[in-house]
């Protein structure tokens, strides 16, 4: 009988402890799977969020892109009406339009990459 009194103590106490840890709001055990789960959880989220922020980053260069190739349109359309001294500024202009041009085709190749080789590393395991 007293064995069963010291258990039903000690089953008290435990309960107590352990109601007042949890209502105090201190972080709860997690078994190792629960963590692996969360962290796979965050690393799919971050994944996410860099593909988002890539995708937004080739959005912008498309929009530039669009730009410069407008402007170079009506530059070429009024080089042959044009004088000398405009003309040659308008044929510099061009080529600066080129060399953003073509930096901007290495910027969004570079993103695509970059793109691709994180859904590569989402698809492998950790």
């Amino acid at each position: 009988m007293r064995y069963a009194k010291n258990a039903a103590t000690m089953t008290g106490v435990i309960g107590v402890t352990a109601s007042a840890y949890a209502v105090s709001g201190l972080p709860v055990p997690a078994t190792t799977h629960q963590v692996e789960q969360r962290v796979e959880s965050v690393r799919n989220s971050i994944q996410t969020v860099n593909l988002e922020v890539i995708d937004t980053q080739r959005s912008v260069l498309a929009l530039r892109r669009n730009v410069l190739r407008s402007e170079k349109y009506t530059l070429s359309q009024s080089l042959d009406k044009s004088d000398a001294s405009t003309r040659l500024a308008l044929t510099r202009r061009l080529g600066e339009i080129d060399d953003e041009l073509s930096e901007i085709d290495k910027k969004d190749s570079l993103l695509l990459d970059r793109m691709q080789s994180i859904r590569s590393a989402a698809r492998a395991p950790v």
